[in-house]
């Protein structure tokens, strides 16, 4: 996935993703299956997977805050 992710060089926003992003993902899952496979997926270690990658092949990381996010755009701070 980092590879895809970084094949040409690109700015890639991504959300601050706090201590433990699972928890909140899992809040009103009912399936277990599904909040199971939640708790496995390692987001931290993916994060840093994609931010080597890029700084490896000239690609630009920015951290914006979640707060808010999807009514100003994180660059500009403009209403959405």
């Amino acid at each position: 996935m980092a590879n895809e992710l970084t094949k040409t060089p690109a700015i890639i926003i991504t959300e601050e993703l706090g201590e433990n992003p699972q928890e909140s993902m899992i809040n009103g899952i009912g399936r277990d299956e599904l909040r199971h496979r939640i708790k496995q997926t390692p987001f931290k270690a993916l994060e840093k997977a994609v931010e080597d990658k890029a700084l490896e092949r000239g690609s630009r990381i920015f951290h914006v805050s979640a707060y808010r996010n999807s009514r100003a755009c994180p660059m500009h701070f403009v209403k959405l």
